[in-house]
Order: C-alpha cells, then structure tokens, then sequence
C-alpha cells in the first residue's frame, strides 16, 4: 500500500484547500503552488485562492499516511472547515467520491490476500 501526504493550505482569506500527493511528488511550495494556480492546472476556485493571497498562506502537512487515511482525514478538514464557515476551495462532493472509492478499492485488495 502506497504512502501519502496531506497538504492543507490555509489563507489569510479564511478559505481552505487540500490536496493528496503521493510522498514520491515534489512537497508543495508557494511558488510551485502559485505557478500551478496560474497555469490552470487547478479549478477555477482554488487558483482564485492562491492568486488572491500570494503571500498569505500557510502549508500544513500531514505525513505518512496511507491513502485511505488521507482522504478521510482529508474529509474530516473539509468538514470542520464547513462547520466553522470556511470557504472550502475542494469540490467536497468530488472529494466524498474519491473517499468511497479507495475505500472501496481498499476493501478489495484486502479481500483478495
């Protein structure tokens, strides 16, 4: 099973964003961030986060996790974000989904050994 990390991007605009990375990727920084921003590469919502706070985001990891635990984790700050009025930059639908079904993959494999 695959080891990831979490990486949970606070802005000074209270919005949140996250995003899951396998630990063999490149750690996210502001500037590779912001270029990801303004390539495109992002959704529309959260290259308008990073573009609006340039310098006015901090990165918080979450090592090591399987990737189970990541999207659950994943999903658990989305959700207190939500409780506690943040505007979330994730589609938190897509991010359910993507939780059910590595889960569900999860199950699976472990079914099979």
């Amino acid at each position: 099973m695959s080891t990831h990390n979490l990486y949970v991007f606070n802005f000074e605009d209270s919005s949140v964003y996250t995003v899951i990375l396998p630990i063999s990727s490149p750690t996210p920084t502001k500037n590779s961030m912001l270029s990801w921003a303004r390539d495109g590469q992002s959704n529309q919502k959260a290259s308008a986060a990073f573009l609006k706070n340039p310098d006015g985001f901090v990165i918080t990891t979450h090592p090591l996790l399987t990737e189970v635990n990541a999207h659950q984790l994943r999903m658990n700050i989305l959700y207190e974000a939500q409780r506690n009025d943040l505007d979330v930059t994730n589609s938190v639908k897509r991010c359910e989904a993507s939780l059910i079904k590595h889960v569900q993959d999860s199950l699976l494999i472990n079914k099979d050994k």
